[in-house]
């Protein structure tokens, strides 16, 4: 799995390509984070739309559940990551993100652009902390 890393207005827009594995996205989370930091951004807009293994019928909830973990741990806590994804990949992307959530990750996953890019940009998203 690769990504490509772009600067926009306010935050890191990230697109990753290929195959899924553990180990790839291990390295994808923790670049992705400090190019974020390097650039002085709190916001992260993930788009696995291209990401292949991901689907829904090939992915066990186990799976679902320890890549929720793992990127709940690499995320800071005063960091919004938007992750863009296909029904195909994750049919139940409530759940991937309910992981992430109790695990103090602020994340949203969704499947419009609008969407991720509206709750980015918003200063009330779901389980900020308190300023």
């Amino acid at each position: 799995m690769d990504a490509s890393y772009q600067v926009r207005d306010d935050y890191l827009y990230v697109q990753a390509t290929g195959e899924f594995t553990p180990d790839s996205t291990r390295l994808i989370l923790s670049k992705l984070v400090k190019k974020a930091s390097d650039h002085s951004f709190n916001a992260i807009l993930g788009d696995i739309t291209r990401v292949t293994g991901l689907e829904a019928e090939q992915t066990s909830m186990a799976t679902l559940f320890d890549m929720g973990v793992e990127v709940a741990q690499f995320i800071p806590r005063d960091f919004k990551l938007a992750v863009l994804v296909t029904w195909e990949q994750l049919r139940d992307i409530q759940f991937g993100e309910d992981v992430m959530i109790n695990r103090g990750a602020t994340v949203k996953m969704t499947t419009h652009l609008d969407e991720a890019l509206r709750w980015l940009h918003s200063r009330n998203s779901t389980n900020l902390p308190e300023a």
